[in-house]
């Protein structure tokens, strides 16, 4: 408890650097969210019948579009189904819902007398998966082939195999992931994955590690607010260390237990080109490695921030904010920050923290290119600011991170997580120098 308590001091210091760097672009936010609010709310919704409550009368819906996805996944997304009557909130927070499955690249939503209309344009959801990023050298390039299907037999549900290289290393996973945006019921979480990674410190020393590990959880629906959602699970692995050299490795089999909680706070609209809204979480982790004597503490404290401001017609600001602390003691378990994640040029499987606060911030500017198929130009900045952990387990060199640069993008609306990716940087600290990656997906 108490390192916990020591790095929440340092992790507000940091964060105070952090927020800085966000204060200036942010403060248009209130301004710009008001007014799409405005301009959304005057939607075609006024054809329904308002009831003498200023409700919205529906007695139908009239689903277009549909073909491989169930009718029952749309009905699922309002509070109640038809016939009833809705306030106008409900039915924006509908839309919402609809966009946030990923599923579809057109939502329009209307009504007509007594009836309400919901037209979508579905997109290619069974896609094989094909993931790339370029690392700071060539042993640190990420790469994973799969096949996803987000739309598993109608219901916007994920399931996903894939084998990957990361971390100097190679793996296989598989997960199932219901979609959180049921109105009554819970959402399932499940994932196991099998791999091994490299580990190497600056002094020379470094091991390999193999490890088998899973995750349960499961999403619940509204609490206390539309927006607000809790998430408990657990998690466990079992990790192996072989050929170490250099400084003493942690003990050569352990076993991690954990049980956590998330928070989280989602009003964020998902579109393929201009996003909005935001959405936040918190989540708390519990547990021990076990197969040392005695046992460690192994509990973690992280928190996420992503945001996204319309700035004009097809320019959006994207914003991430990321932190996270864990207790000290093996560093087979510490937070990772390199170009694959966090700040594009810095060195991967280098920086093995306990302490870490991660920030991205992109503008980008969208130009269709034809049906369903468009182009993006992005300026980015990216921030870090982490204490690293030693080979033994202590407290490592605190350090600060940043890099700016342009990109290009070309995204194809009509296939589900998909964006052809460059990007080339300028990293200044910790030290300059230049830097492109290549990816298959959005940096975030």
């Amino acid at each position: 408890m108490g390192v916990l308590l020591e790095g929440l001091a340092s992790l507000a210091s940091l964060s105070l650097a952090a927020l800085r760097f966000w204060r200036s672009s942010l403060a248009v936010v209130p301004a710009v969210l008001a007014s799409l609010f405005l301009a959304r709310s005057a939607r075609a919704l006024d054809q329904c019948r308002i009831a003498p409550q200023g409700l919205h009368v529906v007695d139908a819906l009239k689903l277009s579009g549909l073909s491989a996805t169930a009718d029952s996944t749309l009905i699922e997304l309002l509070p109640r189904p038809p016939a009833d009557r809705y306030t106008e909130a409900e039915l924006e927070e509908f839309e919402r819902r609809l966009n946030n499955l990923g599923i579809f690249d057109a939502v329009v939503v209307r009504c007509e007398p007594r009836v309400l209309a919901v037209v979508v344009r579905e997109k290619w959801t069974l896609v094989p998966e094909v993931d790339f990023a370029s690392g700071k050298t060539l042993a640190d390039v990420y790469a994973m082939v799969g096949v996803s299907e987000y739309n598993l037999l109608g219901t916007a549900n994920l399931l996903s195999l894939s084998a990957y290289r990361e971390r100097r290393g190679f793996g296989a996973s598989v997960a199932f992931i219901e979609h959180g945006y049921h109105r009554q019921g819970w959402a399932l979480y499940s994932s196991l994955s099998i791999g091994t990674v490299e580990l190497a410190f600056e002094d020379g020393s470094g091991w390999r590690t193999t490890s088998a590990s899973g995750t349960l959880s499961l999403r619940s629906p509204p609490v206390l607010h539309e927006y607000f959602n809790l998430t408990p699970g657990v998690y466990a692995s079992q990790e192996a260390v072989s050929e170490a050299h250099g400084a003493e490795p942690p003990p050569p089999t352990t076993r991690v237990l954990q049980s956590f909680i998330g928070l989280s706070w989602d009003a964020y609209e998902w579109h393929d080109l201009v996003p909005f809204g935001a959405q936040a979480s918190l989540w708390i982790s519990v547990g021990g490695v076990f197969g040392e004597e005695p046992p460690q503490p192994r509990h973690t404290l992280e928190g996420t921030f992503l945001g996204a401001v319309p700035l004009g017609h097809g320019a959006v600001m994207m914003g991430r904010l990321e932190s996270a602390i864990g207790t000290r003691g093996n560093v087979n378990y510490a937070e990772t920050v390199g170009s694959v994640d966090g700040v594009r040029g810095l060195r991967d499987a280098t920086y093995f923290n306990w302490l870490q606060v991660v920030a991205n911030l992109e503008i980008r500017q969208s130009v269709q290119l034809g049906p369903r198929w468009a182009f993006q130009g992005v300026a980015f900045y990216d921030a870090s600011f982490f204490e690293q952990m030693t080979a033994e387990g202590g407290r490592g060199d605190a350090l600060g991170a940043f890099s700016l640069g342009l990109g290009a993008r070309v995204v194809p609306t009509w296939i589900s997580s998909i964006a052809l990716r460059l990007d080339v940087a300028r990293l200044l600290a910790p030290e300059l120098a230049w830097f492109a990656q290549f990816g298959l997906k959005q940096y975030f």
